[in-house]
Order: structure tokens, then sequence, then C-alpha cells
């Protein structure tokens, strides 16, 4: 989840599946485990533009962004390092990165869920995703507030007003 890092509230649209090219995928063993599919036939950084940091986490940095061609400015992005240990020094190099299997399933884990739960009014809306580059871009509706600015926000904390 986002933590309350401005995602929410907003009609989801629900990437389909991405198009790929395989590279290496480490396990927690250092040993390269499977083939992964990345997005290579589309550029994040091409359709949505970067503005500013909105938090970030142990494993991801937030960004508010918009699209390039001006059709939605109400957007966050979910940047997660998807590198294992010894790409990441060696930069972003495609031809000799592998991917720490970990926290690959993880943002695959996430992007389903958050597909499957879409139309939810309380839950994140994935607007898109891309995977490149070794890193995980998960693009959600932006939020007005902060997780906790809207939980203080609440006169009473209870099942029958968080549905």
């Amino acid at each position: 989840g986002f933590g309350g890092m401005g995602c929410c509230n907003h009609k989801a649209v629900v990437a389909e599946p991405m198009p790929t090219h395989s590279t290496t995928v480490s396990s927690p063993t250092g040993k390269p485990a499977k083939a992964v599919k990345l997005d290579a036939e589309r550029d994040f950084h091409r359709e949505y533009r970067l503005e500013v940091k909105l938090g970030h986490g142990a494993f991801a940095v937030v960004y508010a962004v918009s699209r390039k061609d001006g059709s939605d400015n109400h957007l966050a992005v979910k940047v997660v390092d998807l590198r294992d240990a010894a790409s990441k020094e060696t930069g972003f190099d495609d031809t000799a990165m592998s991917l720490d299997v970990w926290r690959h399933r993880s943002v695959l884990n996430e992007t389903a869920r958050l597909s499957t739960l879409s139309g939810h009014g309380n839950i994140c809306h994935l607007r898109d995703r891309f995977i490149q580059g070794g890193l995980a871009y998960l693009v959600l509706a932006k939020y007005d507030r902060t997780l906790r600015e809207a939980l203080d926000a609440c006169e009473a904390l209870n099942e029958e007003a968080l549905r």
C-alpha cells in the first residue's frame, strides 16, 4: 500500500497486460531464478511527467505525476527499485541487470490486488503500470490528503465509517 501518500478516489482504469521481453530475476540466494516479463513497448517517461516528490518508504518513492498528453493531471506514481544488490552497483544497464525476486513478486501481487479491488471507493485505483529499466512504476489516482489527514478528519472510526 501507499500509507497515505496521496492516492485514491477516482474512476479506475485497469492497465492491459504488459508487452514483454525477458530479463533475469535472482532468487533470495542470489542465483538466477527465472525470466521476468518486462514492458518493452511503452516508456513511462514518454507518457508521464514527474512532478514533486510526495513521500517515500522503505522500498518505494511516490511522486505527483501528470500525463504528457494533458488528459489526467491528478495522478501519483509509486516507483519501486526492483534491482538486486549486485545490479544496483552496476547501475541501470538492462543487459547486465538482475531483479530481486521478492520485490518483483511484491509488485506483481500489489498490482493484482489493486486491479481486483479497483471498484471499491476506499481503495487506491491503479491507472497504469510499467516495469522497465529495473524499476516498477505504479500509476494511481492522487488523493488531496494523506491517510493520516483523512483518519484525523473522522469523528468516529468504526466498521460503518470504513465501508
